[in-house]
């Protein structure tokens, strides 16, 4: 893992942490979308920046933290994106793409 990444990124299970509960699911952005930027030329940084941000200010948005997983899977970075998909996933299992 990224340590440079992993010290930043609240845990699902931290104190004060937020899930989105009942059946709200979570918005997203999505794989093919993610993907479609990247293999188009498109820089990766700008969003997985605000992604971090948006994680990091709140430890329960985990639409940014499953769209992270994306990122670092398209940027080679397998075990980053185990770990970001596993907390998404535990504290989340339904999620819906946003229209913005």
């Amino acid at each position: 893992m990224n340590p440079r990444l992993a010290d930043p990124l609240p845990e699902p299970s931290a104190p004060g942490h937020r899930l989105q509960s009942g059946l709200q699911p979570a918005p997203i952005i999505g794989l093919a979308a993610i993907a479609r930027l990247a293999f188009s030329g498109g820089d990766l940084k700008p969003l997985r920046q605000t992604l971090i941000n948006r994680i990091t200010a709140d430890a329960g948005d985990t639409g940014a933290l499953l769209d992270l997983s994306v990122i670092e899977l398209i940027l080679g970075r397998r075990d980053n994106r185990l770990s970001f998909q596993a907390k998404a996933l535990a504290a989340q299992r339904l999620y819906r793409f946003s229209l913005s």
